[in-house]
């Protein structure tokens, strides 16, 4: 089936009121192909039992080695009736292009989860103040993205989305000067697998509910003082086989580890950083940023940590004890 979507692109051109050319982020669209498939090739792998706004309990679909889901705009795990593409207005495709990770098909190089949204985007400018468009580019990259992770099943869209899991968000609800550090547990947001984001702080999988609810006992003797929100409820898994195997399987303990050194990273920026230290905050970047998927980067990163955590926010810092504690009790094998 062949849809026309928007996309975030870019361009260097002469924007109004600017005197010389300029990198710009922009809106464009295309023509893409999206494969139609039968419902019945998706299995009902588990159910996200904790509502999103007034929706009801979202189903998560195993096909092919990996998860599945049905989309409206940003919002994964909706039902069929609600993913069908002739509900989707313009609003809800811009949403959705802004989610499915656009940071990796751009030419200038974007950070984990900096997209959140068109607000900032420029309109194409007119064709004449245009000194080179990357459009060729973005597309190039697209194309096979959305051949790979997207599906119209009976008239409604399917995204390819991660392994499902528990998400332990350990947040400062008050001021610097006065914190009041609070901590939800959750089941974490269905995203679109190509995403980037890195901000779900403590990720754990659908499977280690005990693992879960020991990592939450564990926070209340760090921070005694933390503030909970109710408790988390457990994922109903209807095909365990699908979890921890093939190419949908996520490594949640590194996962953790670049999501905690982002959040630290981004609260110590917001002062000024010791000249001795600031190698090591750069090695810290590259490491959450550019080598997620190299072997060893849970142990670089907890090695430069401790060089540097003591700057971070102090939800920051106890959330990376907590951390600590996981990567001591970890097998080997996953330590990496």
């Amino acid at each position: 089936m062949l849809i026309e979507l928007p996309f975030i692109s870019q361009i260097v051109a002469l924007m109004p009121r600017d005197k010389t050319p300029s990198s710009a982020i922009v809106r464009d669209s295309g023509v893409f192909e999206i494969q139609e498939a039968d419902p019945d090739e998706f299995l009902l792998a588990a159910i996200r039992t904790q509502r999103t706004g007034n929706r009801g309990p979202s189903s998560i679909y195993w096909k092919d080695g990996d998860f599945w889901c049905y989309f409206w705009g940003g919002v994964g795990g909706v039902d069929a009736k609600e993913a069908q593409l002739s509900r989707f207005d313009s609003f809800a495709w811009h949403w959705f292009a802004s989610i499915i990770g656009p940071e990796n098909f751009l030419f200038s190089h974007y950070p984990s989860g900096s997209f959140v949204g068109f607000h900032g985007d420029e309109p194409m400018p007119q064709q004449k103040r245009i000194v080179e468009n990357f459009r060729e580019h973005v597309l190039a990259g697209m194309r096979p993205m959305i051949a790979d992770n997207l599906r119209v099943v009976g008239g409604a869209l399917m995204v390819k989305v991660a392994e499902p899991g528990y998400q332990l968000w350990i947040h400062n609800r008050e001021t610097k000067k006065n914190p009041l550090i609070r901590v939800s547990p959750l089941q974490g947001w269905l995203e679109p697998k190509t995403s980037r984001r890195l901000d779900m702080g403590h990720m754990f999988p659908a499977l280690d509910w005990e693992g879960f609810v020991s990592a939450q006992r564990s926070f209340r003797r760090i921070a005694p003082d933390a503030v909970f929100s109710e408790d988390a409820l457990q994922f109903d898994v209807r095909l365990p086989e699908a979890f921890n195997a093939g190419p949908a399987s996520v490594d949640y303990l590194a996962y953790s580890a670049r999501s905690l050194a982002q959040q630290a990273y981004r609260g110590m920026f917001a002062r000024t950083i010791p000249e001795n230290c600031k190698a090591d905050v750069g090695r810290l970047y590259e490491l959450f940023e550019h080598q997620a998927h190299q072997q060893g980067v849970t142990d670089r990163i907890v090695n430069v940590m401790s060089r540097v955590v003591r700057l971070a926010d102090l939800e920051d810092r106890l959330a990376w004890e907590l951390f600590l504690e996981r990567y001591d009790e970890a097998p080997i094998a996953l330590a990496i």
